[in-house]
């Protein structure tokens, strides 16, 4: 059927106004905007490598976004093409918000600059920082026996590898889709022991509706927490409806069970589930040579029930820095329900600037 529609397109293309392409905004019957193309991307949604986060922008203008999570353009649009359905008729060319043309401007500016090549010495410099971190903390647990400065200096290694996969996971290191891939099993996979397409499923909507309410799922917190009021007195799932009268409290306990469980326990539970699901050979191993190399490691120095001890203690550590960080770059902001707003416009509204400088670059990971 794709290929019938891509013939059918060379024969005779077809016009359509913004306003028609809105008309087709159903998970069933759902078209976007690239440039000044239209594509019917209903069935590619559902074998699209990046998941269904596509359908988000069903109806709407979707350049940005996909120009965003696609650097190689050229790549993408091969694929694209069997899902082509017409043109934006000419006077709607640059009928666009201002902020989206002076976001073009400023992309095309930044391209000519190079300001988006990547360099591979500052990611070897990075990947060394994390070897050396990890490499230390066996000294410091050789030589001083403690847990606790050993989890410190594991932690400091997790969340710097943390920052580190992000770039490959979001494929803006090579110009191989593969290669990208191939370093993100390894650093999130080998040296972080999460699952990188686990990763890419729940960033990418973050990143496609940042702060909306039902589509990133750093919205959705519940049962013991809740952004949204329809969510708290119409939970997802039953259960979780005997959590509601304890809600309102939610800022004074928030200290005692937020940031020390989202990567001690809900991310371990997340990717679990996800392996279950969907979990895919190499992305298993990955996890898999994670937890091999860290009881290697630890397992000749320390009896079993310290070797777990000091693996959830490492996670409690990071978990406090990682929630902080990342509750500092989007929660403090405007959080609501989905209101078609262009891409531009949410990353504006959703994001927080912070005060940079060399240490804050390198603990929030502003540098990658």
């Amino acid at each position: 059927r794709a290929a019938n529609r891509f013939f059918l397109s060379l024969v005779m293309v077809q016009s359509f106004t913004r306003a028609d392409v809105a008309k087709h905004d159903q998970f069933d019957d759902a078209w976007i905007i690239v440039d000044d193309g239209v594509y019917n991307v209903s069935e590619w949604a559902y074998k699209h490598p990046g998941g269904r986060v596509i359908l988000y922008y069903r109806g709407q203008d979707a350049t940005e976004p996909v120009k965003a999570f696609h650097p190689d353009m050229e790549r993408t649009n091969k694929y694209m093409k069997p899902y082509f359905v017409g043109n934006l008729t000419p006077e709607e060319h640059n009928k666009m918000p201002q902020v989206i043309a002076d976001f073009r401007a400023l992309r095309e500016e930044f391209e000519a600059e190079g300001a988006f090549k990547p360099k591979v010495s500052f990611y070897m410099a990075y990947l060394a920082q994390i070897v050396f971190l990890e490499i230390l903390a066996v000294f410091a647990l050789h030589y001083t026996g403690s847990l606790l400065l050993t989890a410190l200096i594991l932690a400091t290694s997790q969340i710097q590898a943390g920052w580190q996969q992000h770039d490959f996971g979001h494929c803006a290191v090579f110009k191989s889709a593969k290669w990208n891939q191939m370093i993100h099993y390894l650093f999130i996979g080998v040296f972080k022991g999460a699952m990188s397409w686990w990763w890419k499923s729940r960033h990418n909507r973050h990143h496609a509706k940042t702060n909306m309410i039902k589509l990133d799922p750093d919205m959705h917190v519940e049962p013991m927490f809740s952004f949204s009021d329809e969510l708290v007195t119409q939970p997802k799932w039953k259960p979780w409806r005997r959590f509601i009268p304890i809600l309102p409290y939610q800022k004074f306990y928030w200290f005692l069970f937020g940031p020390p469980t989202v990567t001690t326990f809900l991310f371990m539970w997340e990717n679990t589930v996800f392996m279950a699901k969907r979990g895919i050979a190499l992305d298993i191993i990955a996890v898999y040579l994670f937890f091999v190399r860290f009881d290697f490691t630890f397992a000749p120095m320390l009896p079993p029930l310290q070797v777990i001890g000091l693996y959830f203690l490492m996670r409690f550590i990071e978990s406090h820095w990682f929630t902080w960080v990342t509750s500092m770059n989007h929660l403090p902001m405007p959080k609501k329900e989905d209101t078609r707003d262009d891409w531009v416009t949410l990353q504006l509204q959703g994001t927080q600037n912070v005060q940079n400088g060399w240490f804050s670059d390198w603990f929030t990971g502003v540098c990658i």
